[in-house]
């Protein structure tokens, strides 16, 4: 029986022949589209508990994905695999610190600056991020960060511990509106990027019930000569 020492072994002497590339090459075309099954993936995952990789395998695996992008496709299964999955803070600290990291790097930064701008970015929507604002003013938006008391209309943060934003509620920037403005900290402002719909829905409700605000199929409604006014406001 061949040891997994014999494997490496024989590996490291025939990994660059082109031999093994070609039947590597054949396995991974006949291998493409297959699927394993809920219980060969639950093996796998066990397998892999507790496993502490090399500082030199990680080396290698990092150097193998540089410059690797998942398709749209793939990063949208990423995404439903991770909805409501909830990370440990010591998870959060690791994620926290190796990102700190990355933007002191110049090379990370010119990455992140540059091929992740315009169409490239995952939360690209349409380029609606480089239509202008229209009315949102200084004096507007303290008008609505008065109304809603100074915290984040969604977790209740003031703003004595976090700078807040506010949040165009149907994503037009060009309709600057009591009606269609909302106080966000900056956290779940961005969360607003990943179903504005849903999020679209949950603020209409809640300025409804607290202000009176009028909506329609997600359409704000107006009525009176005060709501018509430009910032809405007497």
């Amino acid at each position: 029986m061949v040891t997994s020492e014999q494997m490496k072994e024989w590996w490291n002497l025939n990994k660059d022949s082109e031999i093994v590339k070609q039947r590597n090459k054949k396995i991974s075309e006949n291998h493409r589209g297959w699927k394993h099954t809920d219980e060969a993936k639950e093996k796998m995952r066990l397998n892999q508990l507790g496993r502490v990789m090399s500082k030199e395998a990680r080396k290698k695996m990092s150097i193998a994905r540089k410059g690797h992008r998942f398709s749209k496709e793939h990063n949208k299964k990423i995404s439903i695999a991770n909805k409501g999955k909830i990370l440990s803070k010591e998870t959060k600290n690791k994620i926290s610190n190796i990102k700190k990291s990355m933007w002191r790097n110049i090379t990370a930064q010119d990455y992140w600056g540059h091929d992740r701008s315009g169409e490239n970015n995952p939360n690209f929507i349409n380029g609606r991020s480089m239509v202008p604002y229209v009315g949102f003013t200084r004096k507007f938006k303290k008008q609505i960060k008065e109304r809603d008391n100074y915290v984040c209309m969604n977790c209740g943060i003031h703003s004595e511990k976090v700078r807040l934003e506010i949040h165009h509620i149907d994503g037009n920037k060009t309709l600057s509106i009591p009606q269609n403005c909302i106080t966000l900290c900056h956290q779940c402002h961005s969360l607003t990027l990943g179903d504005s719909e849903y999020w679209k829905q949950v603020y209409q409700d809640r300025l409804s019930k607290l202000y009176k605000y009028r909506y329609e199929n997600g359409n704000i409604i107006l009525t009176t000569t005060k709501e018509v006014n430009k910032n809405g406001f007497a």
